[in-house]
């Protein structure tokens, strides 16, 4: 659905790695809040005991928060109340998985995408049985032709609609289905442009660390993201499958 020739790392290769960035952060807590409670205790020794059952209490609801993430992440479902597993884990879980990823000797880029696709798939499920009316595309400009001289940066319908790159017929899907379609040089103008549509979901277009990066600016709004493939290259004359773009639209029933 989302460029099926990219290779991924299995759920049972990512979740480890979110969990174990996950207690990163959680043990690094922990030690501040015993720190804190020996502080107090210098001054009330009495205190040290219900200190330590605070920090009883706080290992079982990281044990507890640990196991619901894992599920959550499994079954690509939201499964703890009043928090969004997805932002948690794309914004501050993700980031220090990608170090793991590199201190394991993982493919980096392998497991970026792994980690956006198990979010398209949360964003997927979350909108199920629903109809999304506002959408927007987003596109990097390296989809269009190096050597064409209609510049689409500042408005996409600039295209000459020559057909010799995507751009046409992304042109054409943003028609037949009216909705906004966009052009970003950089993370500013995209953010720029999502905030000016006010979008319900966005489909971004880019190469592995732009849609993660991009996918989390964005949050809260979902995102779903579809990988460009480089046949020559980063940044240069890339291309997109159009039908991954239209299947998205049609499978949430616009």
């Amino acid at each position: 659905m989302y460029s099926s020739n990219t290779p991924i790392y299995s759920k049972f290769v990512v979740i480890p790695m979110l969990v174990l960035s996950g207690w990163v952060i959680y043990s690094a807590f922990l030690a501040i809040l015993f720190v804190c409670i020996t502080a107090v205790s210098y001054v009330f020794p009495s205190s040290m005991k219900y200190g330590i059952y605070v920090i009883y209490a706080f290992l079982l609801i990281g044990i507890l928060f640990t196991i619901l993430m894992k599920l959550s992440i499994f079954f690509e479902r939201e499964l703890i109340p009043f928090i969004n597993t997805r932002f948690m884990w794309l914004k501050v879980f993700a980031p220090i998985a990608r170090g793991l990823s590199k201190l394991f000797k993982l493919d980096y880029e392998k497991m970026v995408w792994t980690i956006i696709t198990i979010s398209n798939d949360f964003v997927v499920n979350s909108l199920k049985n629903r109809t999304v009316k506002k959408i927007a595309i987003l596109l990097p400009h390296c989809l269009q032709l190096e050597s064409c001289g209609r510049k689409i940066t500042t408005d996409i319908r600039n295209c000459a609609r020559c057909g010799k790159c995507v751009v046409d017929n992304l042109i054409n899907i943003s028609d037949d289905y009216k909705i906004d379609i966009f052009v970003a040089t950089g993370g500013t103008v995209a953010r720029q442009q999502i905030a000016k549509s006010r979008p319900e979901l966005v489909l971004a277009v880019a190469c592995e660390r732009d849609l993660l990066s991009g996918i989390r600016d964005v949050l809260p709004i979902k995102a779903i993201g579809v990988i460009n493939s480089r046949p020559n290259g980063p940044c240069v004359n890339t291309t997109v499958d159009t039908v991954d773009i239209e299947n998205v639209i049609k499978r949430l029933k616009l």
